[in-house]
């Protein structure tokens, strides 16, 4: 299996449709304060939108040093709960700017709506989309706090790789069976 690395956050809005689906999130534009309260009086995080996660264009702080990669000695020892304590020094939705923050937030939200259903989101995508098309992983990076990465953590092989990618391309449908509604992985491709 070769590491993804970035392709990495590929998995993660089909997961995010998938969770809207099953009840977990409310939609692309929930506010992402509904998982992580401790942004609510904060008056850029509290604006801060699923969608904005995904898009890459919260406006937090990319805070390389402490979140990107996976063997950097200053790598914080729980990466999720790093990056929802980074500075939003821009307008929610205003400017795209790439790195791993808005993806270990992602990882924070996802983790907490999971918790009733003992889950990591890893576990989740496994049995929500990776099983049903059969798709295996090889080995996931984790932090030292046991969370998967998010943004760039998984290993496959090219033949799952591809596999996972003509799952995207019939809409979310695998051998007659929608494994995710249409309509929400439609979503994650509009400009």
């Amino acid at each position: 299996a070769t590491h993804l690395r970035s392709a990495t956050k590929g998995f993660w809005g089909p997961v995010i449709a998938a969770m809207i689906e099953d009840g977990l999130i409310e939609s692309f534009d929930e506010p992402a304060v509904r998982a992580i309260p401790e942004w609510k009086d904060d008056p850029r995080k509290s604006r801060i939108t699923v969608r904005h996660l995904l898009s890459l264009n919260a406006g937090l702080v990319q805070d390389v040093t402490n979140l990107q990669g996976h063997d950097r000695p200053t790598l914080a020892p729980d990466l999720y709960q790093h990056a929802i304590g980074v500075s939003c020094i821009r307008q929610p939705g205003a400017v795209f700017q790439y790195g791993p923050s808005c993806y270990y937030v992602l990882g924070e939200i996802m983790k907490r709506k999971l918790a009733g259903r003992n889950q990591s989101p890893l576990d989740y995508l496994k049995q929500r989309i990776l099983e049903p098309i059969g798709v295996k992983t090889g080995d996931w990076v984790h932090d030292a706090s046991g969370n998967p990465h998010i943004p760039n953590g998984a290993h496959l092989t090219a033949r799952d790789w591809a596999k996972y990618g003509q799952w995207l391309l019939q809409g979310g449908d695998w051998n007659g069976k929608q494994i995710v509604r249409k309509d929400l992985l439609a979503e994650l491709v509009q400009p």
